[in-house]
């Protein structure tokens, strides 16, 4: 385990939670983090107060778009817009050449929505966020170096 970097937070069952060994939280490079954090951060908080520059400010409106929702066409169309918009951090600050975003209804109940992220230093990687009736998952699909 290493113990420099960033604490690695993941997304279960609509809780970020971080993972602990020993007393010693997973650490990451910092980019998965940053991809949740991006998506589900709060904006009306203190870190976007002390942010050097917008590309460190918290500005998802995901959250927003799934709140009180219903399956349509246009909280898909939200969602991959909100989603593009709270990601585009990556590409402006070189952390990715390209971000992806693409939407589906799967159902009467669900939207799925696949993120895909190129970054030049760790190739290709997938999200997976499933809205389904309310409750948000998010997987990391892998990726491909």
């Amino acid at each position: 385990m290493t113990y420099t970097g960033d604490v690695l937070l993941q997304f279960d069952a609509g809780d970020i939670d971080a993972l602990w060994e020993d007393g010693q939280p997973y650490m990451t490079d910092g980019f998965e983090t940053s991809v949740l954090m991006a998506i589900f951060g709060d904006r009306d908080t203190w870190q976007n107060a002390i942010a050097d520059s917008q590309d460190e400010r918290y500005v998802s409106t995901f959250p927003d778009v799934i709140a009180n929702a219903t399956v349509s066409d246009a909280t898909k169309k939200d969602g991959i817009a909100a989603l593009e918009r709270a990601l585009s951090f990556l590409k402006s600050s070189g952390a990715a050449s390209k971000v992806s975003v693409t939407g589906a209804i799967v159902s009467v109940f669900a939207i799925a929505w696949s993120i895909e992220i190129q970054s030049p230093s760790k190739g290709t990687t997938r999200y997976e966020i499933n809205w389904e009736r309310g409750v948000v998952t998010m997987m990391n699909n892998g990726g491909t170096a």
